[in-house]
């Protein structure tokens, strides 16, 4: 798993002008596969991130879905697979997101 790039992006997307800040990070094991969780604070909120890892070959955006009051937002990138689950709406859930996946794929040269 990459998931030193997932705690990376972690790390840079907690800076700038994001109001979202990592708070800890973990590994954890979810049917004996290895998955990242990092725990973020957006105001009185919190984010789960959980990274797993994904098909190399596959990129999907992020898809929205509402379980139980809990806002859900999965995408793939890089080979991993991302899960992103916290009471925000599902506005302010994507734009964590593109932040995440901004700080992930930084642009050339920076």
């Amino acid at each position: 798993m990459k998931a030193g790039a997932a705690v990376f992006a972690a790390r840079q997307s907690s800076r700038g002008s994001s109001p979202s800040c990592a708070t800890s990070a973990r590994l954890e094991y979810i049917d004996g596969q290895a998955v990242a969780s990092i725990v973020y604070r957006r105001r009185k909120h919190v984010i789960n991130l959980f990274v797993t890892q994904g098909a190399a070959y596959e990129n999907h955006t992020a898809k929205l879905q509402t379980m139980q009051g809990y806002n859900i937002r999965r995408w793939t990138a890089q080979g991993l697979e991302f899960f992103a689950i916290s009471d925000i709406n599902g506005e302010e859930l994507q734009e964590f997101v593109e932040k995440f996946d901004a700080a992930l794929n930084p642009p050339k040269g920076a």
